[in-house]
């Protein structure tokens, strides 16, 4: 078996807990694959990417109703900011559930 590494992935994830992703992403086998040099995981703060000196990113649901919405202009900041031209993958409720099916399709990509 060949242990070279063919090429890289690298992964930025914008979040609003930044030191929580980094965590996450240090322990297990992701950490294990970091190390070794396979991936490469940059955490990004959106509220970097904020207008207002409060660096705040949420906004009033459209119709009313509880919950919170982010803003789409820090994330679009956020986004804009990265020079990657990959993937772009956004987390929703309604969005698709990940499977080994679809984590199969993805690493066929480049």
């Amino acid at each position: 078996m060949n242990n070279e590494v063919e090429s890289k992935i690298e992964i930025d994830v914008m979040t609003l807990f930044p030191e929580v992703c980094e965590e996450y992403f240090s322990s297990s086998i992701i950490g294990r694959a970091r190390k070794k040099g396979v991936l490469d995981i940059h955490c990004h703060q959106i509220r970097d990417f904020a207008y207002d000196k409060h660096k705040r990113v949420d906004d009033t649901p459209y119709g009313g109703g509880a919950g919170m919405v982010l803003q789409i202009m820090p994330i679009k900041k956020a986004l804009n900011s990265l020079s990657s031209t990959g993937k772009v993958i956004i987390t929703a409720p309604q969005g698709k559930t990940f499977n080994e099916q679809m984590a199969q399709d993805w690493a066929k990509e480049d």
